[in-house]
This record gives structure tokens, sequence and C-alpha cells, in this order.
């Protein structure tokens, strides 16, 4: 989903105000958050909000420390993404936990491949 999608989902903006922006930032340049400011759609505190929840990492906790049930669902299924890792490759992990494999040779030896 982009930006102006976003933000119609979130309510912040109507979908003409998104084309508004596209076409001022068409003629102008700069990003569309930069258009949506200059059109006084949206305040560049707004723009910088949105640009710091988008670029979080599900694991970060939020600055308010409440955790919202988006991030929360976020968290989640990186956890089970590392756990199938795991999972798929539990045996090399064991092999690997035993022995000190010696550079890449070493972990050729232990059947380890490009992921």
């Amino acid at each position: 989903m982009n930006l102006g999608e976003s933000l119609v989902q979130a309510g912040l903006v109507q979908q003409a105000d998104v084309e508004a922006a596209l076409a001022h930032q068409a003629q102008e340049g700069g990003t569309l958050g930069q258009s949506l400011v200059a059109l006084g759609l949206l305040t560049q505190e707004q723009i910088e909000a949105l640009q710091k929840r988008a670029n979080a990492s599900p694991l970060d906790p939020p600055a308010d420390g409440a955790f919202a049930e988006d991030r929360l669902l976020k968290f989640l299924e990186v956890r089970k993404r590392i756990f199938a890792v795991y999972e798929k490759h539990r045996a090399t992990f064991e092999a690997m936990s035993k022995r000190e494999p010696q550079g890449l040779e070493g972990l050729k030896a232990l059947g380890m491949k490009k992921m």
C-alpha cells in the first residue's frame, strides 16, 4: 500500500486530496508529503509522525509505550517467520552448535547453503 492509499484508509485525507497533491508534486517536484503540507492538507508534524511509524521496526517499542494491535500482529508475524526458518534448518543449527566450523568451508561441510 502506498502513502496516498494509507492516508485515505486512515481517514486523514480524501482521494481527491491525494490526487491534488500528486498533481502539485508533478508540477513543483518534491515528495507527496511536501505537497500535502504545501496544500495545507496535513502538517509537517503529521507527515513526520507517519514516516516515523512507517519506518519503525515491529520490534521497536512505540514512543508512547502502548502497543497498537497492528504492531503486535507484525511482531508476531516476524517471530513466526524466524521460528519457521529455525525449524527448517534445525538439524544444521544443532550441528553447528556442537562443533565450530572453520569459515565458509566448515559451513559447506555442515550442509549450509545460501538462504
